[in-house]
């Protein structure tokens, strides 16, 4: 595949084990602290640009949100730059044209879809030549500063609301209610 490259455990979340990697002796590094995080391990062509989210809420009608921007200010957006303040820059919505946000909405309801997600889900893109998916997380963060959270506010969405309505939708979920609750 060629340098760069993305090394990281594949169970891991909140990129804990993520290593971009640019020769032989960095893989090796990466690779060895990824086998120790998870016995599955990926490794991916790095692909550069702008990095954006898009989360994805609903059942069967579901709704695009905003799309947010993601400015790291190291290399990527790696568990410091998530979690510490001033680390990075997050800008919702995002600053693309019109219809490059309607695409990136569009492929981030089509993740969804695809997965068979329901409720909510957040998927991660790079702009760059094209639009790259990265992945789609299905249990995505939900703090006030988290991403989904931050695009459910440009659209109007509170933290209580949001959280109002994901019960509601599971409550309605047909596979939820066959479930006898204890």
């Amino acid at each position: 595949m060629g340098y760069p490259l993305v090394v990281k455990a594949e169970d891991q979340g909140s990129s804990v084990g993520v290593e971009i990697v640019k020769n032989e002796e960095e893989f090796l590094k990466a690779w060895e602290a990824a086998a120790a995080l998870s016995g599955e391990i990926l490794v991916e062509k790095f692909v550069s640009g702008t990095e954006v989210s898009c989360g994805v809420i609903g059942g069967e009608i579901l709704e695009a949100l905003p799309v947010i921007e993601i400015i790291p200010h190291k290399s990527f957006f790696d568990y410091e730059a998530k979690y510490t303040p001033g680390a990075s820059e997050e800008i919702v919505p995002a600053r693309l044209s019109s219809e490059l946000t309607k695409r990136v909405q569009e492929l981030a309801l089509s993740a969804h879809r695809a997965l068979g997600c329901y409720g909510l889900s957040r998927t991660d893109m790079v702009i760059g030549e094209r639009i790259e998916v990265l992945e789609t997380n299905t249990i995505p963060g939900l703090t006030e500063n988290s991403l989904l959270p931050q695009e459910a506010r440009a659209a109007g969405i509170m933290l209580p609301e949001l959280f109002d309505r994901l019960i509601r939708l599971a409550l309605k979920r047909p596979s939820f209610i066959k479930k006898k609750v204890y």
